[in-house]
């Protein structure tokens, strides 16, 4: 078995943790790429789903598809709601002139 005590007293490594450094956390970008990326896949899903539906004369969207659709939707969401909590004016510029 497995002694994973050790782990406890290591120190953490400092590069692994930029505010250890005095670095500004990068999290505000990591957070607002993936919404980015999310939000290009809902469009792309809706596209196809809309020129698919058309071509099968599909009424409404499936389970699957409205399950997929909301996934992407909430995490753009969640994404928003911990940008507008961002409290550094610099990276709330930087945000505003990628928008």
């Amino acid at each position: 078995m497995s002694n994973n005590n050790h782990l406890r007293s290591d120190p953490v490594i400092p590069v692994l943790v930029p505010w250890l450094r005095g670095q500004p956390s990068r999290r505000p970008y990591v957070v607002m790429r993936r919404a980015e990326e999310h939000h290009r896949e809902l469009l792309v899903f809706l596209q196809d789903m809309a020129t698919k539906a058309k071509e099968a004369n599909m009424t409404a969207p499936t389970a699957c598809h409205a399950g997929f659709a909301h996934n992407k939707v909430m995490i753009v969401a969640s994404s928003v709601a911990e940008l507008e909590a961002v409290r550094d004016e610099a990276i709330k510029a930087d945000i505003a002139l990628r928008l």
